[in-house]
């Protein structure tokens, strides 16, 4: 299939529906709605909203250990991470301990 100036716009538009059904599948960050469905098309996206998700945390951090203890900072990052990401990592522990 060769892309012509028109198709670009349904190709971006199709590459981005994937993105934010990525972000909103991994987060509880708002996003445009979309028509994208979880699938084989949004697991490359899954390693970006991963860094996304880091570079907040980091932000977090780096403003918070300004401001308190480390301890304490740990303490709000691991919450602010959980947030964040809707408990899904936490999920995940906890299924690990219920056997």
């Amino acid at each position: 299939m060769r892309y012509t100036p028109l198709a670009r716009p349904k190709l971006i538009r199709g590459i981005m529906g994937n993105f934010f059904a990525a972000l909103t599948f991994l987060t509880i960050l708002p996003a445009p709605r979309t028509k994208g469905q979880i699938g084989a098309g949004t697991l490359p996206w899954f390693p970006v909203v991963g860094l996304v998700i880091g570079g907040l945390i980091f932000l977090f951090n780096y403003i918070l250990l300004r401001l308190l203890p480390v301890q304490i900072t740990a303490l709000f990052s691991v919450l602010f991470l959980a947030a964040i990401t809707g408990g899904i990592h936490l999920d995940g522990l906890a299924d690990t301990a219920d056997g």
